[in-house]
């Protein structure tokens, strides 16, 4: 891949300008910095969780502001830093408005803050809430009908007992079910919302926790198989597929919570199920360009069984893979790219 075109191509849209950097810990922004500043950008200003492990950007590269939140899990840690992002506590703002005098400075835009702008600025490359909202693991399997993908069949139910127990008998195989519960409580992922229910005791806890977090639930079988994603990426004129990609799931022998533990591209499906991923992403990718005007990278996780290619849920954002499948090619700015994507700028992609 020509990586110094694609630097050409974005270097514009980034020489000289002031960059706002938020929502992760400060160690997870040195490469980007770097980035950016190799394309001429001005020292940015990091807005970051805390400051994580391992190396972090050089001061004369970069101005930061840790907010040294906390959380329990993964999903708690998006929405407190959402909101901390959303309501910054006024001494952060001030160090922004003295690095930023002039007001000119934008937010890079991440996935998992829908707001419109920070301390006064706007956001550049925001996901919309309209592609937010497709996340949601009750609505995908409309999706993968709009799309033609071949699916299991699934039954969208009330977060109460008695619905969720009738659709677990109906569509228990052997192996048990798959709850999914829905976005009442805004994005949820990494696991944290599912349970598989093999038992009675498996049962009882999901309905208490549904109940408690969520109003409807996606019901489906169990799937044995490889846990495995596609990424997608939706262009104004085309669709392109990246290769798939394994998801890193950890089963316990007893209980209803898998744990994700990543994603990893070791794992490479046989040519005929790796071309009907690939074609699957295409489908998608269209159907969400012309139903709700999508742009940039997007995910198809499922799982590869002995039947093939049976998608679970759709990501409208790019995936903690991406990270492995760009692993060789580390100063393609593909986050400009993405951006770009969102924000309608006519490039030669």
């Amino acid at each position: 891949m020509d990586t110094e075109y694609y630097q050409d191509l974005i270097r514009p849209l980034v020489e000289g300008r002031k960059f706002i950097l938020a929502g992760a810990v400060l160690a997870g922004y040195p490469m980007l910095v770097k980035q950016l500043r190799s394309l001429g950008a001005a020292r940015p200003f990091i807005v970051a969780s805390s400051r994580g492990t391992g190396e972090v950007p050089l001061e004369e590269d970069a101005e930061w502001a840790i907010l040294d939140l906390t959380a329990s899990d993964v999903i708690e840690d998006i929405r407190v830093t959402a909101a901390a992002l959303a309501n910054l506590a006024p001494k952060v703002e001030v160090a922004i408005d003295a690095w930023d005098p002039e007001g000119s400075a934008v937010m890079l835009g991440q996935p998992f803050y829908m707001g419109t702008h920070i301390a006064g600025r706007s956001v550049w490359g925001r996901r919309r809430p309209e592609w937010e909202a497709l996340e949601d693991k009750v609505r995908a399997d409309a999706v993968w009908d709009a799309a033609g993908i071949a699916r299991v069949p699934s039954e969208v139910v009330a977060a109460a007992g008695d619905e969720l127990s009738l659709g677990h008998h109906w569509l228990d195989r052997s192996l048990g079910t798959a709850w999914a519960g829905d976005a009442k409580e805004g994005f949820n992922g990494g696991a944290v919302y599912l349970r598989w229910i093999r038992n009675a005791a498996d049962a009882d806890e999901a309905c208490v926790f549904f109940a408690e977090h969520c109003d409807r639930v996606r019901v489906m079988p169990f799937l044995e198989g490889i846990p495995c994603s596609i990424h997608g990426m939706v262009f104004p004129d085309t669709v392109i597929a990246f290769r798939p990609c394994e998801m890193i799931t950890l089963r316990p022998e007893s209980g209803n919570r898998l744990h994700y533990g990543g994603a990893a591209t070791f794992w490479d499906p046989p040519d005929a199920d790796r071309i009907a991923m690939r074609d699957a992403a295409r489908r998608v990718g269209e159907v969400l360009r012309e139903a709700v005007g999508y742009r940039g990278g997007f995910t198809v996780d499922g799982v590869m069984t002995e039947e093939g290619f049976r998608p679970t849920e759709l990501n409208t954002r790019t995936g903690a893979a991406i990270a492995g499948i760009l692993a060789g090619v580390r100063d393609l700015p593909f986050g400009m790219i993405q951006r770009a994507l969102i924000e309608g700028e006519p490039l030669e992609y």
